[in-house]
C-alpha cells in the first residue's frame, strides 16, 4: 500500500479507496481488502492520521501495522 499525497486537501479521510494494478487482483485480495474496509471506521482514520501528522510523527506503515494488529487482522 502507498500513501498518496493530497497537497490540495481534496480527499477527506473517510474516502479510502484501494488502488491496485489489475495484474495483482484476486478474489483473496478482494476479501482481505473488504475485511479491512469493514473494520476501519472514520474514528480509526482520524486516530491514524493524528499519529502520522501529529506530535508522534509515526511512519504511516507503522501506524497501519499497529492498527491491523490491534484489530486482529494480521497473522
Amino acid at each position: 500500500l502507498v500513501v498518496l499525497d493530497d497537497p490540495e486537501n481534496l480527499i477527506a479521510s473517510q474516502n479510502v479507496i484501494p488502488l491496485l494494478n489489475s495484474d495483482i487482483y484476486s478474489d483473496e485480495l478482494a476479501a482481505v481488502l473488504n475485511e479491512i474496509s469493514a473494520a476501519l471506521s472514520t474514528e480509526d482514520l482520524i486516530d491514524l492520521r493524528t499519529r502520522v501528522e501529529g506530535d508522534e510523527k509515526a511512519q504511516a506503515s507503522t501506524a497501519a501495522q499497529d492498527w491491523l494488529e490491534a484489530e486482529g487482522l494480521l497473522d
